[in-house]
């Protein structure tokens, strides 16, 4: 069975069809600014995507070996989704890139105060920055959001343990080799230690962008206490449109160049009065 698949703007990576469309060549992957210039038309042997205009259509037709020439048993349309704004008299906005509602670091709406947005829509925050848009990603930013609004709304505190100072390392090692919610959603969540003279508080998965209001949003008391907060990041400058992950300097090999780490890493930051808006 043969497959051709047509994308449109950004779509999400199937390995498996890349593999054996370029691996293989038993599928085909095409495309093309704008599908409404073409028609899909069921013949006996299959599917074919064929231009809408017979003129072009004419002329592909004089390459044997175009695609649009031989049939498909599967078209798939991976065309994306755009943000219903109905349901709220129209009240908000698309927002961000006509997808993804504007919202506050609390996830809640910048147009409605009082609704909150959880899910794929959160990736107004994270858009091309972490992995919010997704379920590897935005599974973690919904648990932080319940913990946000069990404070708010049910005086229940943000989930913590308690250790003895003694226990500081293995702890936040441990945390650093196994946590899953700061490692995918890296730069976004993190976890907060508030630290007194004998013990230490554990936070885990918070919203960074909500560290000065961390004893609003907890309902926790932060006087007299020293924070640490950990945090997985990519080095900057990394990656993006115009960098080359696989230069030459891309990996700091010893312990002593940890800082110049480009991969996602530990980072700590300490802070002896936890930050404020104050």
């Amino acid at each position: 069975m043969e497959t051709i698949i047509a994308r449109l703007e950004e779509g999400a990576i199937n390995n498996e069809i890349l593999d054996t469309y370029q691996l293989k060549s038993l599928d085909g992957f095409l495309e093309y600014g704008n599908l409404e210039d073409y028609m899909i038309v069921r013949k006996k042997d299959g599917l074919y995507l064929t231009d809408a205009d017979e003129e072009a259509a004419k002329i592909w037709g004089q390459f044997e070996n175009d695609p649009l020439q031989k049939p498909y048993d599967q078209i798939i349309r991976c065309l994306g989704f755009r943000f219903d704004t109905s349901i709220f008299s129209n009240q908000l906005s698309g927002g961000y890139k006509g997808k993804y509602p504007l919202i506050t670091p609390d996830y809640q709406s910048t147009e409605i105060p009082g609704i909150y947005i959880v899910g794929t829509a959160t990736h107004s925050l994270d858009h091309r920055k972490s992995a919010g848009g997704f379920i590897h990603g935005f599974r973690y930013s919904a648990r932080a959001l319940n913990k946000i609004l069990s404070w708010r709304y049910h005086g229940e505190t943000w989930p913590k343990q308690t250790y003895s100072v003694s226990n500081l390392l293995p702890v936040t090692v441990k945390r650093i080799n196994e946590a899953s919610g700061i490692y995918q959603m890296f730069g976004q969540l993190v976890d907060v230690i508030l630290l007194s003279s004998e013990s230490f508080e554990y936070f885990e998965e918070f919203p960074v962008n909500l560290i000065q209001e961390f004893d609003k949003i907890t309902g926790e008391s932060i006087s007299n206490k020293s924070m640490i907060v950990l945090g997985l990041e990519y080095g900057e400058d990394y990656h993006g449109p115009s960098e080359d992950v696989f230069r030459e300097d891309r990996a700091a090999t010893e312990p002593k160049y940890a800082h110049l780490s480009n991969f996602l890493h530990p980072v700590l930051y300490f802070y002896h009065v936890p930050p404020s808006k104050s």
